[in-house]
């Protein structure tokens, strides 16, 4: 409780109004307006706006959640006052262009305070993948050779759901 957790492309995550309301402080980023403003508004919470850095920023009333609409790529620690204690990863890294990862890894990576928790969220495929978009697979191999250098990673669980299994990885910054 009181710590600071980010959400990555939260879009409409109950999570965020859960993590609310058990105390913490969070922030999720989307690139749509329309789902930051339709999670608001659905789960009752009064807001104010405001722009800054090249972002649209809906700051919740009587609670600490603070949505930024906008480029992730573009959000740094100083944009959202401050760097994070926790990062919750539902899918995010896994819908990034394979050519955007490590991109995407340095952002996130960016966002954390030395000691932060990066709980990601990975779907496996257990039939054989017919399409070429996203979701993309993630393989510990892929964790190995996008986060390795900067990150240590464990695998924490994994349950079945539907035609995928859940894999659950915490990812930590290496001690400088």
């Amino acid at each position: 409780s009181g710590s600071r957790v980010f959400l990555t492309f939260c879009g409409k995550s109950l999570d965020l109004k859960w993590l609310a309301d058990e105390g913490f402080d969070v922030v999720g980023n989307d690139c749509s307006d329309f789902a930051l403003k339709s999670f608001l508004e659905e789960q009752g919470l009064e807001y104010d706006t405001s722009k800054s850095g090249g972002f649209t920023i809906y700051k919740a009333k009587n609670t600490k959640l603070a949505l930024y609409a906008g480029n992730f790529f573009e959000l740094t620690g100083e944009k959202t006052e401050g760097k994070f204690d926790a990062v919750w990863d539902t899918g995010s890294f896994q819908s990034v262009g394979v050519t955007d990862r490590a991109t995407y890894a340095r952002a996130v990576s960016g966002l954390m305070k030395q000691g932060c928790k990066y709980l990601l969220s990975v779907t496996q495929f257990k039939e054989l993948r017919t399409w070429t978009g996203p979701p993309y697979e993630i393989t510990e191999e892929i964790l190995d050779e996008i986060f390795g250098e900067n990150m240590k990673w464990e695998f924490v669980d994994q349950a079945p759901w539907g035609d995928y299994m859940e894999k659950i990885y915490l990812l930590q910054k290496n001690d400088i």
